[in-house]
């Protein structure tokens, strides 16, 4: 493993659990390298250590949250924490849900990182996520679209829950990250010949994903969130298509 950083597009798969917690499985989120910049995508439980073992805290200066579900999101206090005693000194973006703000903001009072009183010693700037473009930078971009994934509940994309999904673009290379969802309806658009896709799937056919992703020229498949009952099917599954993973926890891929 190269901690410099040096690599033009590479994802790191810093948690890969279901949000049913298992031993060696960390919550969702993972590292996302373009150049020199390194983006975090949703920060669960362990994010803080896997970061850590390869050198990437300081590195970090965008965190996308999806949606406020705790294997989604319960891991961004430890790696404040961690960030503070690394003697961080630049500011740290977090894009999330608006109903997830003020709730963190709190949570960092109550738990002393608050950066008004100087507890983490860098400043935390809050970005509310919307189904737009969100971050254009030279190299990359980030783009959210709304997820489905609190349809089932009647709360929609809109009103108390929101979540989203993120793609992110590098020149001719897209990586599309769904976080969770109800069904592919949300992201199927965004799937182009040669793009990558982490996919959850705990909520989806694994089996129709892979179809649809034949069919749209993805070129791989990444399996994330795998319900542990039904982790046999997956791999069945993903032995029937080529360039098709369940990904664990520590896993690297070019994108």
């Amino acid at each position: 493993m190269d901690h410099n950083l040096k690599l033009e597009r590479r994802l790191i798969t810093i948690g890969t659990g279901s949000g049913i917690a298992e031993p060696g499985k960390g919550g969702s989120a993972f590292l996302v390298q373009v150049g020199t910049t390194a983006i975090l995508l949703d920060c669960g439980e362990g994010a803080a250590g896997w970061l850590n073992h390869y050198d990437l805290t300081r590195h970090i200066g965008y965190i996308f949250i999806t949606h406020m579900h705790a294997d989604h999101i319960s891991g961004l206090y430890v790696l404040i924490q961690n960030m503070k005693m690394a003697g961080r000194n630049t500011p740290l973006f977090i894009y999330m849900p608006e109903q997830g703000i003020e709730a963190v903001k709190r949570m960092l009072v109550a738990m002393y990182l608050d950066t008004e009183n100087r507890g983490t010693g860098f400043t935390i700037r809050y970005r509310e996520v919307r189904s737009s473009n969100l971050l254009l930078e030279d190299n990359f971009s980030v783009r959210a679209w709304a997820s489905d994934h609190f349809s089932k509940d009647g709360s929609g994309t809109t009103g108390a829950r929101s979540a989203f999904g993120y793609t992110v673009e590098s020149q001719d290379c897209r990586l599309v990250y769904t976080g969770d969802v109800a069904s592919m309806d949300c992201f199927k658009k965004e799937l182009v010949p040669d793009s990558t896709l982490i996919c959850e799937a705990a909520h989806v056919s694994s089996e129709s994903v892979l179809k649809t992703a034949e069919f749209s020229g993805v070129k791989r498949v990444i399996f994330i969130h795998v319900d542990p009952f039904f982790t046999g099917i997956v791999t069945e599954n993903c032995q029937k298509y080529k360039n098709a993973v369940i990904a664990g926890d520590g896993m690297e891929f070019e994108w």
